[in-house]
């Protein structure tokens, strides 16, 4: 793989991104807390940021991300076996290990919330891993077919009769095979000015007119080769920047759950219904930063799942 480095950057800014993104959910997708900064024009601009901008990106860009590495190293999975014993060790053990975090400290839905990520991205390696001698144009026509399901569901209010894993699991795939895709064409996204010029206005256009189904999809495929087309693929020797790649998948666990218990006390509830900066750049400072701390405890004593 000759883009492995531009993985790590662009790993690293969307779990920065989807921090953030939990720290803004009272103000947007948390309906109970609906009432959050109403008439507040930082309102508005949260909407478009979080709900516009990166909502229905910054996953994909995971699920993009990990098809690059799968695909970028498919021959480390020709033991098929064996490899999925490993993903069950690296995705379905730390699933089961945050459904008793939330258990012990009470969080809404133990086994809800961004934990649903980790049990899709497993049934995609199953998938792939099973269709491994299948080449990637017939996965990515699966994957076409797939997302064209969920979009139908999706029109016709069907979604609300499936489970979350179902409709999730449909969704999905498209992006975890186009990280083949990804890999093919990287040098091209990264190094073609006009590539990038064309990524630029897609992206641009498709944010404009980003009300229906086929928009939002276009536009998140056109931000996440805008990250592709600009994030560097060079090293960075910071310490800070490779302690947080290296504790990113712990720091995307441990995060939601500390946000959830901060958010109960009347301190943080206070803080965002008066003040939505401090609110929540303070969140964003202390989840980030006690998830880290402790991802670091925990690999220094040898604790290998996070």
């Amino acid at each position: 793989m000759n883009n492995s480095n531009a993985i790590t950057n662009i790993r690293v800014i969307a779990t920065l991104f989807i921090v953030f993104y939990h720290c803004c959910c009272p103000y947007t997708t948390w309906t109970t807390w609906g009432g959050y900064c109403v008439g507040n024009p930082i309102n508005d601009i949260l909407y478009w940021f979080t709900l516009d901008c990166v909502y229905d990106c910054m996953l994909p860009t995971f699920f993009i991300l990990s098809g690059m590495v799968y695909f970028g190293r498919k021959e480390c999975y020709a033991d098929r076996i064996p490899a999925i014993w490993k993903k069950v060790d690296r995705l379905l053990i730390p699933f089961a290990i945050m459904v008793c975090v939330n258990l012990a400290f009470g969080v809404g839905n133990p086994a809800g919330g961004h934990l649903w990520f980790l049990k899709v991205l497993f049934g995609y390696f199953v998938i792939s891993l099973l269709l491994y001698n299948i080449k990637e144009k017939w996965l990515l026509l699966l994957s076409i077919c797939m997302h064209l399901i969920y979009m139908a569901s999706l029109k016709n209010g069907l979604l609300s009769q499936m489970p979350e894993e179902v409709w999730r699991g449909l969704r999905y795939y498209l992006y975890f095979v186009i990280g083949h895709y990804a890999n093919v064409y990287y040098n091209l996204l990264h190094r073609n000015t006009k590539a990038k010029l064309v990524v630029i206005l897609v992206a641009v256009l498709t944010l404009i007119f980003n009300n229906k189904i086929y928009t939002q999809f276009i536009y998140s495929l056109a931000f996440n080769a805008f990250l592709i087309c600009f994030i560097s693929n060079e090293q960075c020797h910071s310490n800070l920047w490779r302690s947080l790649n290296t504790n990113s998948f712990a720091i995307y666990l441990l995060h939601h759950p500390f946000i959830l218990v901060l958010f109960t006390t009347p301190f943080f509830q206070y803080l965002y219904f008066t003040n939505a900066v401090f609110s929540i750049s303070l969140m964003f400072i202390l989840s980030l930063s006690v998830s880290w701390l402790i991802s670091i405890g925990l690999h220094r004593i040898g604790f290998r799942y996070f």
